[in-house]
């Protein structure tokens, strides 16, 4: 677990394709390597690609969507997260 109490995953491609929501509800995983990128994984199978930070004026959570995997792969997720 991250510090803020999030799973964090060793996201790599072979675990993207095959992530499920369990039990039916909303998963986040969270990658170790791009501190604050998370795959979201919806219980109908729909994945997008999102960015986590916390904002310096304030430290209000923000949530910024990168994209939909397959459309972004996890290597173009990285990339634009780590910018």
């Amino acid at each position: 677990m991250d510090p803020n109490g999030f799973a964090m995953q060793d996201l790599t491609d072979r675990f993207v394709q095959s992530a499920k929501a369990p039990g039916g509800k909303r998963a986040d995983y969270f990658d170790r390597k791009v501190r604050g990128l998370m795959l979201r994984v919806t219980p109908n199978g729909v994945k997008t690609w999102s960015y986590r930070y916390s904002r310096k004026s304030d430290s209000k959570r923000i949530r910024m969507t990168i994209g939909e995997y397959p459309a972004f792969s996890l290597s173009q997720a990285r990339d634009k997260a780590g910018r």
